[in-house]
């Protein structure tokens, strides 16, 4: 997971920037990813795959 603070800049400018990388569970086939609106953290979701189990997958922020 690719991460970048916006801080109110122009996309072109903050997509210039170097990236965070995130921690996750790899899964079958990511697909989805969100924000929670407070911040406090991000949930990911994978596609069906074959006979795969799927699970919601919530990761907290880490404080700086």
């Amino acid at each position: 997971v690719y991460y970048w603070e916006t801080n109110g800049q122009p996309m072109g400018e903050v997509l210039q920037r170097k990236p965070q990388l995130l921690k996750y569970t790899e899964e079958p086939q990511g697909e989805a990813i969100a924000f929670t609106l407070d911040g406090s953290g991000f949930y990911t979701l994978s596609e069906t795959v074959a006979t795969e189990k799927i699970f919601l997958y919530y990761y907290e922020r880490r404080k700086p």
